[in-house]
């Protein structure tokens, strides 16, 4: 299973590589992925309000006072200490999605209208789980 740290950093390079043309029923499978993914991060951002919101200063009518980066602010280093701990614990754990790779063939890249499609390089890393390149030079 993948971490929700690992969920949002390959979320993004999903979403980019979802815009590839590929043949349609590779192109569903990873839209499905995408929105299981998705549901996963939602989840932790619900997580990461109610954690932020049990450590972090207040105002009058119980809003997260803001720092001017956005970032929480704390009444305390402790409560705040607490509150990366939490965090830091929750990108850790495991999410309910399985890491059962999306078989991409190089000929599932071929753009049947001669336009070339590129990978990024770090999509090899960031993919790894959910699509497996095969045939594929990633140099």
């Amino acid at each position: 299973m993948a971490t929700y740290e690992r969920l949002f950093l390959a979320q993004k390079a999903l979403t980019e590589f979802s815009e590839l043309r590929i043949p349609k029923h590779k192109a569903k499978e990873v839209f499905i992925k995408l929105k299981e993914i998705a549901e996963e991060v939602d989840f932790v951002r619900t997580e990461i309000n109610k954690i932020t919101n049990q450590y972090a200063k207040k105002d009058e009518r119980g809003g997260i006072i803001r720092r001017k980066d956005g970032s929480a602010d704390f009444e305390t280093a402790e409560n705040e200490l607490a509150w990366n701990k939490e965090i830091v614990d929750l990108y850790k754990s495991e999410s309910q999605i399985k890491e059962q790779p999306i078989s991409i063939l190089d000929s599932d890249l071929a753009d049947k209208f001669g336009a070339e499609q590129n990978i990024a390089p770090a999509w090899y890393a960031l993919l790894r789980g959910f699509i497996e390149f095969e045939g594929i030079d990633y140099a």
